[in-house]
């Protein structure tokens, strides 16, 4: 299972530290440390390349004064393309998106669609 993962370098270990219990090597991991340079590996990646990835995990807000991760956004993003990847067999907006804070909890805040 490959994971996207948007959140800032300083929680990198942390996330390979969670995974690696699980099972999973640090290849399956794929990290980006801002909105941009998500937003590239999807339109690189997975829009172009058509590539494979499973899920995305984005972090809500950065620790710093300026949200770099734009989680709002990315899920915007994602859920208006309607393109394929993974050799053509899905739909980029129906990656399945976790959004993590760890300053609150928020349930289903994004629709599917939009």
């Amino acid at each position: 299972m490959r994971i996207l993962i948007n959140d800032i370098g300083l929680e990198k270990q942390r996330y390979i530290n969670i995974f690696n219990e699980f099972g999973y090597e640090k290849n399956e991991l794929i990290f980006c440390s801002s909105y941009e340079k998500s937003k590239t590996f999807i339109i690189n990646y997975l829009d172009t390349k058509k590539l494979h990835i499973d899920l995305i995990i984005t972090n809500d807000t950065s620790d710093t004064n300026n949200d770099i991760l734009k989680a709002s956004e990315l899920c915007y993003f994602v859920k208006s393309l309607v393109t394929s990847y993974s050799k053509n067999n899905f739909r980029i907006c129906s990656i399945p998106i976790i959004l993590y804070s760890k300053h609150e909890t928020k349930s289903n805040s994004y629709p599917t669609q939009f």
